[in-house]
């Protein structure tokens, strides 16, 4: 049974495929599609055979719906489809041929030169198109696999156009497309549906839906070409399904060298646009357009778009590269993932940029944007980074910010990505705010309407003068400034949480930190006004100078700590002061670790405003000219550094060097002036002196903890204590000099050791030099312990430890030569009565001025000529000196004498006298 039924399958076959019959028409009897005699060979085509129709006396008029198989119209030939439908399951060919009446289906379908009266409804392997004419409703849906091209074509009516292919179903081939009239085009391949592929003049002039459906698979529809030009004049929508496989990347609407006109209008349509992405490149919209796109979707601009109108565009995804912005233009990023727009983007209207998403929006600004006035927006957790790569980016009107969350960054870390001529202002209700390589130009001010989030400043240069004054509540909100900034006008921050990470400031800077977040900042500030650090946080930590890097002070410092939280002006960084230091506040000054150093031209001070004392832990002085003045009872922790200058601590108040202190450096240019005190339990140098004599005392170890303090003073000891009361074992004492030495904590007695120069009286021999203490009624033989250096400069020890507290100096078991160094005004003074010796001439008092002639003997100088010079008191600046003759000289205020002398068996020294207290 099975071989029979095959039989008989095959055995009908050949007349199936025979009975397929191929008609002419002829048009012999008239025009009857259903008369015999009007086909060859004669009888009436059914469904499934082929038809050709050519140019004939009668032309072909439908009677009814019929079906056939495939259809041939050549040159000139027509057909009516009298008001019927004709279905032509194969192919319809059509070459310069007309059809009219009625609709038209088929399969494939290839028409060329041709005109259709009539609904044309297309959908097979092969689709195309060239110079034809559609005055009725067009369908067009592309099943195959290779590439085919349509062109030169005008669709009068509404025109719905499928690619369902796996090859490219493109339009505007070499001659333009028109469509009059609504335009439905829908890619649902895998491969692109392209209009305005490479011809001038293509036009959409109707109501226009551009699809990328649900089954789609391929970048989607492309509008235009590179060359290209298309215009758009009607309603354009765009659709993409949520369905729709993919990712934004590979399923695209694109417009390419494309003009949508004045009257245009360019919307999402009624289904949506949740999955792809739509591109405008070279292309120009002349209309507002608002576009807002769900899901996982994007859009990007480039190759040199212009948007002459108002531009909105709200996706997952955002690339705007090359194009002209023209009217207000807002784009909103509501997705995660990291969007790059490199650019140039060139503004002439206010531009407004915002983030809702969760992920990076980076207007690159890689060749040199150019902007008038700018909003930037965060409103997520995600980033906005504003000019954050290239450089050369010009705002010629103002910046605003507006964030509540994540980041705004403007400019990044490095210089001159932003020059910004307008103002900037801040509305800040959350998240941060980065502020780098940001050039502000002159006349441009920064201000702010809400500040609850955190501020940084990198790289940013202000070259307006205009005051900066932030202030922030809260308790986290943190502002930061960073390496590469620069300020030209008043700063003042007023923050929970400060981290100093480098700046310069032309004008004051004041900060005030008032959260109990721990900050530890790098140090980096160079300040050229009056700077203010001011604490009133209960708790954590705030360092200025953590990490090391130096900061440098132009103007006065005033540190005030206010709170009871730590406060550490500095830790591991050198702060260098050029001026005065402040401390103030109502807790004391805090310190783990600082460096110091003052290194002005002109005195500087120390001081405090308030009675709380005060440490520090590396102390470094290096002035070039004048006296640093210690103002307020100060503990030096760890090292003090003598380079150059002086010290100078004020009466009452105490100069303190604790247990691990060490001194580094001293000499006639750097010294402690006043008194200075040491606390421990290890020998210890006072690196004392006093009118450019480095006179050190040293002491041993006493062995327990016990504080000591010295001073040095190059005046006669006999002023305070008479040098009448003396121990039998001295004979004389120096009247040039003394250092008080005082145990104001504990009982152990040390060694002392005083420092010699030429400050002294001249001497025998050192053999027989002795220090001498005023015990309160009898000047003391401490005796001579070791000495070291040579006759003229070295140090002289006690002999053993000394358990007498008060005034040093020098004395001697043979004669001294002093010559007295203080005489008072108006009064007569010979400074040696032996004959020989110099004579001090008649102070003058004139206007407030000190001056004095002093002339030595011709006798003994006449080859020893004197010379005079002249210290102003505090800062050692030599203003004045007047040579009256060979024999004499005068000078004005502190006087330095200096001479050599011969006295009979000695050798010539040299002596320095210096009048002045």
């Amino acid at each position: 049974m099975k071989y029979l039924s095959l039989l008989l399958f095959i055995g009908l076959l050949p007349m199936t495929i025979f009975s397929q019959t191929s008609y002419s028409w002829t048009g012999s009897s008239d025009t009857d599609w259903a008369t015999s005699s009007n086909w060859s060979p004669s009888g009436v085509p059914s469904a499934g055979d082929a038809v050709s129709i050519a140019s004939t006396a009668n032309q072909p008029v439908l009677d009814m719906a019929r079906s056939i198989g495939s259809l041939t119209m050549s040159a000139s030939s027509t057909l009516s489809l009298g008001g019927y439908v004709l279905t032509v399951s194969g192919t319809g060919t059509f070459t310069s041929a007309t059809v009219s009446n009625g609709e038209l289906i088929t399969g494939s379908f290839n028409a060329s030169s041709s005109t259709f009266s009539c609904g044309v409804t297309a959908s097979g392997t092969s689709i195309t198109t060239v110079s034809s004419t559609y005055q009725g409703e067009v369908s067009l849906n592309y099943t195959g696999s290779a590439n085919v091209n349509s062109g030169g074509n005008t669709f009068e009516g509404v025109c719905h156009i499928t690619q369902s292919g796996s090859g490219l179903f493109v339009f505007g081939q070499s001659n333009p497309d028109v469509f009059e009239d609504s335009l439905f085009a829908v890619s649902n391949g895998s491969s692109a549906l392209v209009f305005g592929s490479s011809s001038t003049g293509n036009r959409f002039e109707g109501y226009t839906v551009f699809e990328r459906g649900a089954s789609a698979t391929s970048t989607g529809i492309e509008v235009g070409n590179t060359g290209s030009t298309t215009s758009l004049v009607n309603q354009v929508k765009l659709s993409s399904s949520s369905a729709a496989a993919g990712t934004f990347s590979t399923s695209v609407i694109e417009f390419r060298d494309c003009l949508f006109d004045s009257t245009a209008s360019v919307g999402i349509d009624t289904s949506g646009f949740s999955l792809g992405q739509i591109k405008f490149l070279n292309s120009t919209l002349a209309v507002s357009t608002h576009l807002s796109l769900s899901g996982n979707s994007s859009f990007l601009l480039d190759n040199e778009s212009v948007f002459e109108d108002s531009l909105s565009l709200t996706a997952s995804n955002l690339f705007i590269d090359e194009c002209e912005l023209q009217g207000f233009s807002q784009f909103t990023k509501t997705g995660g993932g990291v969007d790059q727009n490199v650019g140039p983007i060139t503004a002439s209207a206010s531009v407004h940029f915002k983030n809702t998403g969760s992920g990076y929006f980076y207007i690159e600004g890689d060749f040199g944007d150019s902007y008038q006035d700018v909003t930037l927006e965060n409103t997520s957790s995600g980033i906005l980074a504003f000019c954050r790569r290239g450089a050369g980016n010009t705002m010629t009107g103002n910046l605003a910010t507006i964030i509540s969350n994540g980041t705004i960054s403007i400019g990044i870390n490095a210089a001159n990505r932003l020059s910004l001529t307008g103002n900037i202002s801040i509305n800040s209700t959350g998240g941060n705010l980065h502020f780098g390589g940001l050039n502000h130009q002159s006349g441009g001010s920064l201000s702010y309407t809400n500040l609850s989030g955190g501020i940084t400043f990198s790289h940013f240069n202000q070259l307006s003068t205009s005051a900066i004054d932030l202030t922030s509540t809260g308790s986290s909100n943190r502002i930061s400034l960073g390496a590469g900034s620069s300020f030209s006008g008043k700063f003042k921050a007023e923050f929970p949480s400060i981290l100093v990470n480098g700046g310069t400031f032309a004008d004051s800077l004041t900060l005030v930190k008032t959260g109990n977040i721990t900050d530890q900042g790098n140090g980096n500030l160079t300040c050229y006004g009056p700077v203010s650090f001011k604490s009133t946080h209960s708790s954590g930590t705030w360092q200025i100078n953590y990490a090391g890097s130096a900061c440098v002070y132009h103007d006065n410092v005033t540190y005030d700590r206010s709170g009871s939280g730590a406060f550490e002006f500095g830790y591991v960084g050198p702060h260098h002061f050029k001026k005065d230091l402040h401390i103030t506040g109502t807790h004391a000054f805090g310190q783990t670790n600082n460096y110091f150093s003052f290194n002005g031209t002109g005195n500087q001070t120390i001081s405090r405003g308030h009675s709380l004392s005060t440490t520090f832990i590396r102390l470094a002085v290096d002035k070039p000219s004048g006296d640093l003045m210690i103002d307020l009872p100060l503990t030096l922790a760890l090292n003090l550094n003598l380079q150059k200058g002086i010290i100078k601590s004020t009466a009452g108040n105490n100069f303190v060097a604790s247990l691990s202190t060490s001194i580094t450096g001293g000499s006639d240019s750097s010294y402690v002036d006043g008194f200075m005190a040491k606390y421990g339990s290890t020998a210890f140098t006072f690196p004392l002196g006093r009118n450019g004599h480095y006179k050190p005392l040293s002491i041993s170890a006493p062995g327990v903890n016990n504080t000591f303090k010295a001073m040095y003073a190059n005046l006669d000891p006999s002023e305070e204590h008479s040098l009448a009361n003396k121990d039998g074992s001295i004979n004389e004492i120096s009247t040039n000099e003394y250092w008080k030495f005082e145990r104001t904590l504990g009982t152990a007695n040390v060694e002392v050791s005083l420092y010699r120069d030429n400050m002294g009286c001249s001497y025998d021999t050192l053999d027989n030099l002795k220090i001498t203490a005023y015990n309160g009624s009898t000047w003391k033989d401490l005796g001579n312990g070791g000495t070291s250096g040579n006759d003229s400069t070295g140090t002289i020890t006690t002999n053993g430890v000394s358990s007498v507290f008060g005034m040093y100096t020098l004395a001697t078991t043979d004669t001294f030569d002093c010559v007295p160094c203080r005489a008072d005004a108006g009064e007569d003074k010979v400074l040696n009565n032996n004959s020989g010796w110099p004579v001090l001439g008649k102070f003058e008092n004139a206007d407030s001025t000190l001056s004095f002639e002093w002339f030595p003997s011709i006798n003994v100088f006449e080859n020893y000529l004197p010379y005079c010079r002249v210290k102003e008191l505090f800062n050692s600046q030599v203003f004045s000196l007047e040579v009256t003759n060979q024999k004499a000289c005068k000078a004005i205020d502190e006087v330095f004498v200096n001479y050599k002398f011969i006295v009979r068996s000695h050798y010539p020294l040299n002596h320095n006298c210096i009048y002045g207290n």
